[in-house]
């Protein structure tokens, strides 16, 4: 399911969606067994945001999340995940060709997981570290002909007469 959303004259904008489901095994095949000790159904999802505020026609600010449950499954066993990234830009000179950029990712150092991989009657633990909050900044240079390419080919459809043949 997703959410879109704008307000105050659009200058908030964005979506939220997630998921939720469950699964079941029933008649398994071909001799198939879910391993020992583990269920035979689950309820698996997530969420995820993204929204973005147009704070002048200049500077904006993003924002990008997502967030996994503690999930089971049959054969995987993940533990609960989030994530946020943010941004902003601004645009520089009269025409708003030169844009400075500043994301963070990863901001509240929360990638840390623990997976355990169950298969016949082992597991295997795999543990992720992140190294914290990584800072990228960044310089975009707009040249002229962006808009006249856009605008040039536009209209540009296929010949798909060497399809009909």
């Amino acid at each position: 399911m997703t959410f879109l959303f704008r307000f105050f004259n659009e200058k908030i904008y964005g979506q939220i969606s997630g998921y939720l489901k469950k699964e079941e095994f029933r008649n398994l095949k071909n001799g198939f067994t879910p391993t020992a000790g583990r269920k035979k159904e689950y309820i698996n999802g997530n969420i995820k945001f993204n929204f973005q505020y147009e704070i002048t026609n200049r500077l904006s600010i993003d924002c990008m999340g997502t967030i996994y449950p503690h999930t089971e499954l049959s054969q995987t066993e993940r533990g609960h995940m989030r994530q946020m990234d943010i941004g902003a830009t601004y645009a520089l000179l009269a025409n708003k060709r030169l844009i400075l950029v500043l994301d963070v990712q990863n901001v509240f150092d929360s990638n840390d997981n623990s997976t355990h991989i169950y298969y016949d009657q082992n597991y295997t633990n795999m543990f992720t570290h992140s190294k914290g909050p990584v800072f990228n900044f960044g310089v975009r240079l707009k040249f002229n002909r962006g808009k006249d390419i856009t605008n040039q080919y536009k209209d540009n459809t296929p010949d798909m007469r060497r399809l009909n043949r």
